[in-house]
């Protein structure tokens, strides 16, 4: 339910040229762009640069509190700020080893590892804190 809140907001960052963590988008057809972009490169004898990105431990890396203020800075509504909070903040975790559970314990930074906002709100994070 959050994420389809997201989406208006969303689309008014991401530009139709981003594709990463996005639904409906593949690798496959970023890489067709890029062949398209390189023939006509040599058609038109220009220079071109490309820059690929691997982020490692993406979903990890992001400060949640930067991306509330974000959300705010960028005209958010504070009902749904609120409402990522709550999806964020507070949860436990549990690990199980040979059907043995951990104690539960609590993940102060970072995106959930699964969870269909949390790849909405990468982009986000990510579109908003780029110069």
């Amino acid at each position: 339910m959050g994420c389809l809140r997201l989406i208006p907001y969303a689309k008014e960052c991401l530009c139709e040229d981003q594709s990463g963590f996005r639904k409906g988008r593949s690798t496959i057809e970023q890489l067709s762009v890029i062949a398209h972009i390189i023939e006509k490169k040599y058609e038109y004898r220009q220079d071109m640069w490309q820059m690929f990105v691997d982020f490692r431990k993406a979903y990890d890396s992001i400060h949640r509190n930067s991306l509330y203020n974000l959300m705010e800075e960028f005209g958010f509504q504070k009902k749904f700020i609120n409402l990522t909070k709550l999806a964020m903040e507070g949860v436990k975790y549990q690990v199980r080893v040979d059907n043995i559970m951990s104690e539960a314990f609590s993940v102060e930074t970072g995106l959930k590892q699964g969870d269909t906002l949390s790849s909405l709100l990468f982009n986000v994070f990510f579109l908003l804190s780029s110069p």
